[in-house]
């Protein structure tokens, strides 16, 4: 016998904390009205840009943009669902990255440098939850 399975999809814009915020009160809104038994994150964002070196001061806004997509966000979803995966005990959470980590490609340092942060930031969220 096949077990039905609800998947609810959240499109946000990873740019814009607010965005991200209104859409973790619906997420969580929704799930407090249902019966779940596992609970998956998957963050499969990724702004890709190259910039010249060097990168002039001024041009540091898309750096910080470029991180805050590709590694922040994530950091924080994890952080605001993280009570809900306590109360599940079932789940998963699915950061994609780049293989351009392991490799060089000009004029994407930032890039490169939020999806090796990502990487790492999943590590160590995985352990952190993993003591939970």
């Amino acid at each position: 016998m096949r077990k039905k399975v609800n998947i609810l999809e959240v499109e946000t814009d990873l740019s814009d904390i607010n965005a991200i915020q209104r859409s973790i009160e619906r997420v969580k809104l929704i799930i407090s009205k249902i019966e779940i038994e596992s609970l998956s994150i998957i963050h499969m964002a990724g702004i890709y840009e190259k910039q010249k070196f060097p990168v002039k001061i001024g041009d540091m806004q898309k750096w910080n943009e470029i991180f805050w997509v590709n590694t922040f966000s994530f950091y924080f979803i994890v952080s605001e669902l993280v009570d809900l995966f306590k109360l599940i005990r079932r789940g998963n959470i699915i950061a994609v990255s780049s293989n351009l980590t392991k490799l060089v490609n000009n004029d994407t340092a930032a890039y490169i440098g939020a999806k090796a942060a990502l990487e790492k930031n999943y590590c160590s969220i995985s352990i952190s939850i993993g003591r939970i």
